[in-house]
């Protein structure tokens, strides 16, 4: 079953209904879902299906050449203008789909000339071309340098981001809300990773199976990504690790990397592009003295599972079992990883009551956080009308307690803001003198994973 992806199906729809030829660009990073999307779409109708692998020009018209003539026995030779026309004639409504297509536009310049000049033309039968790729940094910064004027005449495109925490309950329902947030928490919603998880097992078998079975595909998964888009692996390895133990600002990492300021900043840079890493800035107040400085911090899910703890013990991985190398490494590093995962979370189900019209602020501009020197603010909401949403999350005790909220009023005076709605959240109970609290103040709610 194909979850979380009805929008970017109906936008194919869209476009293969459309009263003219088109050219979708449907992208995003590996184990995405992609070809799991186009199988879905592609039900029923006619088609031609191609995946650019690396080879030589010729050998990529071959290639194209062979797959176009399993299904077109009759073909006029003569270049790829030749071949997309001989598919334009195969039926009334046909659709083309190139994965990886920049395997090919990268190195040969004609190829998107010919496409769209097929796609200009004005025929009585109808043409859906579907172009697909991996590469994210190059479709965002490179493609239209690479295709030129070409680019003008891409109808759509859609980029493929990772699953929401609702879309990963729907997989894995006969899990508790904790272990599916676990199990979001390591593989950061990536269709790919999902897959290789199941609701059959636990938590730790999961782990034990997928991830530290080396030969399971997603043991070494992180490097090999890692492998196919950069080179000076180890450089970037040993930058993904210390964010991954926590070294988020530029000078921890310049103490503990020991590289450059210049350098670092080009391989951070090359990181972000890859969208592995993101910068986040603080909550924009106007007292600065306590508040953090833009930090950076692993972006997906597995990277940061991989670094944090497969990367740094490669020796036990070799010399442990699955098992012994989870009860050593990570059982009790567990709650402390998925922290992050569960402010998500909590974010999520605060948009979901607002798309809904269920949250206190009439409306959502601004969705922040704050890092002081001495606390954090994990969510802030603010409206249009500047009324103001603080939410604190607890991942790590059984049962929050009112110095959690104290810590968060503290936190809330250093920031000065002053919010009319507190959101408190724990994976747990919450302590008596927070219940009375939120009896009596109604800017106080309490939400346990139950209410998710």
């Amino acid at each position: 079953m194909l979850f979380g992806r009805s929008k970017e199906l109906k936008e194919l729809e869209d476009q293969y209904s459309a009263a003219k030829n088109t050219i979708t660009m449907l992208y995003g990073r590996k184990d995405i879902g992609k070809t799991s999307l186009i199988k879905e779409f592609l039900n029923g109708k006619t088609y031609i299906y191609y995946e650019a692998v690396l080879a030589s020009e010729k050998e990529q018209y071959n290639l194209f050449y062979n797959t176009v003539n399993d299904k077109i026995t009759t073909i006029n030779d003569s270049g790829y203008g030749s071949l997309f026309e001989a598919i334009l004639q195969m039926d009334k409504k046909v659709v083309l789909v190139i994965e990886e297509f920049q395997n090919i536009a990268r190195y040969n310049k004609a190829f998107m000339n010919e496409l769209v000049n097929t796609v200009s033309m004005d025929t009585n039968n109808q043409l859906t071309v579907i172009l697909t790729s991996s590469s994210v940094n190059w479709i965002e910064n490179n493609l239209v340098a690479a295709i030129g004027m070409n680019a003008m005449y891409i109808s759509s495109f859609i980029k493929l981001k990772e699953l929401n925490f609702v879309d990963t309950v729907k997989m894995f329902a006969k899990y508790d809300i904790m272990d599916a947030i676990t199990v979001y928490a390591i593989t950061g919603g990536v269709p790919g990773y999902l897959r290789n998880f199941s609701d059959k097992q636990s938590i730790k078998e999961n782990i034990c199976n997928s991830i530290l079975n080396p030969c399971s595909n997603m043991s070494n998964a992180a490097y090999v990504f890692l492998k196919d888009e950069l080179r000076e692996i180890s450089t970037y390895s040993t930058i993904l690790k210390a964010l991954a133990e926590g070294r988020y600002k530029l000078n921890d990492l310049y103490t503990y990397t020991e590289f450059g300021r210049d350098k670092i900043s080009v391989y951070m840079k090359n990181l972000m592009g890859l969208e592995l890493i993101e910068k986040m800035f603080s909550y924009d107040v106007n007292d600065k003295v306590n508040t953090k400085k833009g930090m950076y911090k692993i972006k997906t899910g597995y990277m940061e599972f991989y670094y944090k703890f497969i990367y740094p013990n490669q020796t036990d991985m070799n010399m442990l079992s699955a098992q012994e190398f989870y009860d050593k490494h990570i059982d009790s590093n567990m709650q402390e990883f998925i922290s992050e995962a569960f402010i998500k979370v909590c974010t999520e189900y605060l948009e979901l009551l607002a798309s809904i019209r269920q949250l206190p602020l009439e409306t959502v501009a601004r969705k922040s956080r704050w890092w002081g020197k001495n606390g954090n603010i994990d969510i802030i909401f603010e409206g249009e009308d500047g009324k103001c949403l603080a939410g604190k999350c607890n991942c790590t005790e059984d049962a929050m307690k009112y110095s959690d909220y104290e810590d968060l009023v503290e936190c809330m005076k250093l920031a000065k803001i002053e919010p009319e709605y507190i959101y408190l959240f724990s994976k747990g109970t919450f302590g008596a003198r927070l219940q009375e609290l939120a009896k009596s103040d109604k800017r106080v709610a309490l939400i346990s994973i139950d209410d998710f």
